[in-house]
């Protein structure tokens, strides 16, 4: 038994050793596939962090670009509420209202079915200090603030006179409060004669479209 165990011992340790000359001498171009692997490998991680530092500065890029834009696009906006009266501006400014409260007055006359459009106070648009622009007439004003405030306005343009008959704002037209009813405008507290489409606007002054009963002798001015 001892005898047999020798001999097994005996071979196993020829097979090791055989097994380990083979190892050896292929070992150097297995080294050298591991060398090459480990070669591309490194080569493999520089492209990859070259290409994060590419993808980094691109975004880095692109951010600074979409940052700029929205800067610009923050200030183009910024610009434009300021030319349409949403902000209290500095520079051309005037200060306007549009106001039907003489109709309060006389109820009776109205159009019953104008009743409930008739603002309890009067004020369609209270005063306001507004922007505009270098050559802007009363009548400019008045259409580009009732449309950038969603008020309604109605008007006629009569190219040979060069001017524009406002006939209705907010629904409230002439004669819907009896035969000398309709809208006329004030500017420094004063009813001119002439056409609001030929009405240019100066700082400071206080423009006033007024919803007159009585041919405009009811809010301070002559006979229109």
């Amino acid at each position: 038994m001892k005898r047999r165990k020798l001999v097994v011992l005996l071979t196993v340790f020829l097979l090791v050793f055989a097994l380990c000359a083979c190892g050896g001498s292929g070992g150097e171009g297995e080294g050298n596939s591991e060398v090459s692997t480990e070669q591309q490998g490194s080569l493999a991680t520089e492209s990859a962090v070259q290409a994060v530092a590419n993808t980094t500065t691109g975004g880095a890029a692109a951010a600074s670009v979409g940052s700029a834009a929205s800067k610009e696009k923050g200030f183009e906006k910024n610009e434009e509420e300021k030319k349409i009266g949403n902000v209290t501006p500095k520079g051309n400014t005037v200060t306007f209202s549009i106001d039907c409260s003489t109709i309060l007055d006389n109820l009776d006359s109205l159009d019953p079915s104008k009743v409930s459009i008739v603002p309890e106070d009067g004020w369609i648009m209270s005063p306001e200090e507004v922007a505009f622009e270098e050559g802007e007439t009363v009548f400019d004003l008045l259409l580009r603030l009732t449309k950038d405030r969603k008020i309604h306005m109605e008007f006629t343009k009569t190219p040979a006179l060069n001017t524009n008959y406002v006939e209705g704002i907010a629904n409230l037209y002439e004669f819907d409060c009896g035969e000398l009813s309709g809208w006329t405008y004030k500017v420094n507290g004063e009813v001119l004669g002439t056409g609001s489409s030929n009405t240019k606007l100066g700082t400071g002054d206080i423009v006033e479209w007024r919803y007159t009963c009585d041919q405009g002798r009811d809010v301070g001015g002559p006979e229109i």
